[in-house]
């Protein structure tokens, strides 16, 4: 049984202790039933409509799963907005690593708001020639650039 939440809005600006959202639930892909929170501290409010489906789930709490399923919802919506960031930094400036901060997730800008054809070119051969230049996160898929960019911050 997959249990999954569909129509999922979230209304940050009325959250105030706890998410403030909105949802329908649904079990294997049909559904059975809503989920809200008022965003006032309270906990999730889960109204499954059929009976039976209620008491599969007596033992773990149907809010408790709402709520770990509301928190993936939210980390997807936020990687999509930072995929778009990391998609128009790479577009405007020319980034590159330096060994040994792979894993510590620095970066380096070499030009910042220029990368016409010429200068990218001219940059790449630059950084090239540079002793402790690793990776230039603009050659790389657009994966790797967004898991060490977003790691950086």
């Amino acid at each position: 049984m997959k249990i999954t939440l569909k129509n999922f809005k979230h209304l940050a600006r009325l959250s105030q202790e706890t998410l403030c959202f909105t949802a329908t639930v649904c079990i294997d892909g049909e559904k059975a039933g809503f989920a809200s929170n008022h965003g006032h501290g309270g906990c999730t409010i889960v109204n499954i409509t059929d009976l039976s489906l209620r008491r599969m789930h007596e033992d773990e709490k149907w809010s408790e799963i709402v709520d770990a399923l509301t928190f993936k919802e939210l980390e997807a919506k936020e990687n999509i907005k930072l995929m778009g960031k990391v998609k128009k930094q790479l577009s405007v400036d020319i980034i590159f690593t330096k060994k040994g901060d792979a894993f510590k997730g620095r970066h380096f800008v070499f030009k910042k708001g220029n990368t016409s054809p010429e200068t990218a070119k001219a940059c790449r051969a630059k950084i090239a020639t540079m002793p402790d230049a690793d990776l230039i996160l603009n050659d790389q898929p657009i994966e790797v650039a967004f898991s060490f960019l977003v790691k950086a911050e």
